[in-house]
């Protein structure tokens, strides 16, 4: 017997209504169905993420091809300042984005942030990197919540 059907009989041996996929209208899904259920959600958020990661590295790839050729066609100083400032802006974005794409936990963050600042990074290199505000940096190494939430991470 298959577990929709078990649930089915199981609703049905109660006394309820079914509902969809066999379940009792009200019912609550046991743990094990629901850990399940969130399991294979988040492992397609997490492969999102990758699709979303191998796009933007392929933009930037064929970003860069286009300031090579253009800065080797022999361009003038000026266009090539351009093209160069132009391919500058779209790489940080897509390094932006990208991480945004791998961002730590908070508790991860918040040990990578006092690292980092034990290696000597300024507040704002460390938000950068972590992709968080300066404030937020400070927070991490007060030991304190970050603003807007109202719980630590």
């Amino acid at each position: 017997m298959s577990a929709a059907a078990a649930d089915t009989e199981r609703v049905r041996s109660k006394g309820g209504r079914a509902g969809l996929a066999g379940r009792m209208i009200g019912d609550v899904p046991e743990p094990a169905a629901q850990s399940g259920n969130a399991r294979r959600k988040a492992l397609a958020r997490e492969a999102e993420r990758r699709r979303r990661a191998v796009t933007m590295l392929q933009i930037s790839e064929a970003t860069c091809r286009y300031a090579a050729s253009a800065l080797a066609n022999g361009t003038g100083p000026d266009e090539a300042r351009q093209t160069a400032l132009f391919v500058a802006g779209e790489l940080e974005q897509v390094a932006a984005g990208l991480r945004r794409l791998t961002r730590l936990p908070g508790p991860e963050r918040r040990v990578l942030a006092v690292q980092l600042h034990g290696f000597g990074w300024t507040t704002k290199r460390i938000a950068a990197q972590l992709g968080v505000t300066p404030r937020c940096v400070r927070y991490y190494l007060a030991g304190r919540v970050c603003p807007g939430r109202t719980t630590a991470r």
